[in-house]
């Protein structure tokens, strides 16, 4: 039986290990990292497209949304929780940066 290890790009009949494990191991972070980075911008394409007020919407937006889906007690609950001065460091910035 003949077992194949894939390595970037890289093929080795022997899986016992990869050819350069060290610098297979960096290559393979950098790589997630360009994907991850590739993967969110996008994203963000994708969302300026639907909607073209995405660029310019501040957390307080969505903090307001979610407000309008409470009633009563949680309704007093969430409004008293949203005021905490914790949220104002992220209340004026933009939801996608």
């Amino acid at each position: 039986m003949l077992s194949v290890h894939f390595s970037i790009g890289q093929f080795n009949r022997k899986a016992i290990r990869p050819l350069k494990p060290a610098a297979t191991k960096a290559n393979d972070k950098s790589k997630s990292t360009l994907i991850g980075h590739l993967n969110l911008q996008l994203a963000r394409t994708y969302l300026a497209a639907t909607d073209p007020m995405v660029a310019k919407r501040t957390w307080q937006v969505p903090m307001d949304e979610l407000g309008k889906t409470k009633r009563g007690p949680t309704l007093v609950r969430w409004q008293r929780a949203i005021r905490d001065k914790a949220f104002d460091l992220i209340r004026d910035l933009p939801t996608l940066e």
